[in-house]
């Protein structure tokens, strides 16, 4: 693993000796990768749009935490628990005004929020022939706003199930390694195999995508909130 510091970008943008082919994806994580870990684009949305709604919002919201905390005691799955907290969250709502929310307020915000230099690492590798898929646990509404804004080629996010424009379910779940699964079917081991990464050393952690990827960038912030970057070759 080979340290880039905050004067190194040229560095990681260049570190490849060989051409890169046209179809190399990539993949890059939202939550404490593009935007601050300090905010989370799905349950800090959820509790801003329920919020924004009024008392009912409110009392859905602590109930919908009440009853996935409860759960999570009793199954110890935070798959299922996340799962059951946002269908709580959820049902009922209609996804164009999650979507109007997303586009006129949430955007706006997490503006305030976004890791200019992992920016520019994507501006970087994008110039060299990556094509650039936000691969987020996050729910698609803001995911796939957030992802058109910065001019991604596509988002895989967890999707909701829908009746006509009523929020039923969920549909796909992409919660830490699950987002793998999903890739894979989509994309296949050949492509992935010349992809890279770029994710935030927390989620790495836990997920480990080391033997996926050929190149794994991984971003730090713990160290007086300062962002470094590291570069990871298979």
């Amino acid at each position: 693993m080979i340290y880039l510091g905050e004067s190194c970008i040229t560095l990681a943008a260049n570190i490849h000796n060989h051409p890169l082919k046209e179809d190399r994806i990539l993949f890059v994580d939202l939550d404490g990768c593009i935007t601050s870990s300090s905010i989370n684009n799905t349950f800090d949305f959820l509790k801003s749009y329920l919020y924004s709604c009024g008392t009912f919002g409110v009392i859905r919201h602590g109930l919908a935490r009440l009853a996935s905390g409860l759960l999570n005691l009793l199954v110890r799955n935070e798959v299922i628990s996340r799962r059951v907290f946002l269908i709580l969250c959820t049902f009922g709502l209609r996804k164009s005004k999650l979507f109007e929310y997303a586009t006129k307020y949430w955007l706006k915000l997490i503006k305030n929020y976004m890791n200019g230099i992992t920016l520019d690492l994507i501006r970087k590798l994008r110039g060299q022939g990556y094509s650039p898929v936000l691969l987020t646990s996050c729910i698609e509404i803001p995911a796939c706003q957030i992802a058109r804004s910065l001019r991604f080629e596509s988002c895989i996010a967890t999707r909701f199930r829908y009746l006509g424009d009523l929020i039923i379910g969920i549909r796909e779940d992409t919660y830490a390694h699950l987002k793998f699964q999903v890739i894979r079917n989509r994309y296949g081991n050949n492509v992935l195999k010349h992809s890279a990464y770029i994710v935030d050393l927390e989620s790495a952690k836990i997920e480990y995508p080391h033997k996926l990827f050929s190149k794994i960038y991984l971003i730090s912030t713990k160290e007086n909130e300062r962002l470094r970057i590291y570069h990871y070759q298979a």
